[in-house]
């Protein structure tokens, strides 16, 4: 074999600059699935959590609203609301609730937005037909009804 014919067998050398960009693209190929399929994993744990979470308030809601309810299940209601209301209950909103002195105005649904006021005294409701309700929380009584719904 001739020295001309040796040299043109050898294939070019690459770059580190060409090495590093085929790796890059190896890697985002197996990357992009994986990072779909976990973010998906994380959406639907998500999803299915707030829909538990959602459950377990409206079961909450109904013990609290039951007028001859077990004592106990009406503390466990309580503090559940407490927990996952964006503002806590008062130790005295709890011990209301918890002895049945105090009610919820409502049963939610499940296109139904609940907050408590900072002081506890009020329950404000927000609901998919557009209307914003404000509640005494005390005697559950409709304290103003406001209609945000474009007309």
């Amino acid at each position: 074999m001739t020295e001309e014919s040796a040299e043109k067998t050898v294939p070019p050398r690459r770059s580190w600059l060409d090495t590093t960009e085929q790796l890059a693209k190896i890697l985002s190929l197996v990357a992009i699935p994986v990072v779909l399929a976990v973010g998906g994993w994380m959406l639907q744990s998500g999803m299915s959590e707030d829909k538990t979470r959602q459950e377990y308030v409206k079961l909450a809601v109904t013990i609290i609203n039951e007028p001859k309810g077990d004592a106990t299940l009406r503390r466990w209601a309580a503090n559940l609301l407490s927990q996952t209301s964006p503002v806590p209950f008062t130790p005295e909103m709890i011990a209301a609730l918890s002895s049945g002195d105090k009610r919820l105005p409502f049963v939610p649904t499940s296109d139904v937005s609940v907050s408590f006021s900072p002081d506890g005294r009020t329950i404000i409701t927000g609901s998919a037909d557009g209307k914003v309700r404000v509640w005494d929380a005390q005697t559950g009584r409709l304290i103003q009804s406001i209609d945000t719904a474009p007309k």
